[in-house]
């Protein structure tokens, strides 16, 4: 037996997921943000999985496919690009600036 907590709060969140799924999706906490991590199953598959709305919505590669395993589905994932570390400041060129700082 499924819970629903949260129609009320979720009422164009779940508008949006039946559009692209046809009802099969449903969020079983509360919607708080694209960005906020939230519970949902779907209703083929029986699966209960954890995902961002906005990468449902959005993103091609993390939509849930019902015949793909959970850890088939990761493989599909894009890499997300970590931001390249800062250069570090010679120490010479830090100590010019110290000293017109001064």
């Amino acid at each position: 037996m499924i819970r629903l907590n949260y129609v009320l709060a979720n009422k164009q969140y779940q508008r949006d997921l039946d559009r692209l799924y046809g009802g099969r999706l449903i969020p079983l906490e509360r919607y708080v943000n694209p960005k906020a991590v939230i519970l949902h199953t779907c209703l083929t598959c029986q699966v209960d999985f954890h995902a961002r709305p906005e990468w449902l919505l959005t993103m091609e590669s993390q939509r849930h496919d019902c015949k793909a395993s959970r850890y088939e589905s990761i493989s599909y994932s894009k890499p997300i690009k970590a931001i390249p570390p800062r250069k570090k400041i010679p120490e010479e060129l830090l100590q010019q600036i110290f000293e017109l700082h001064k």
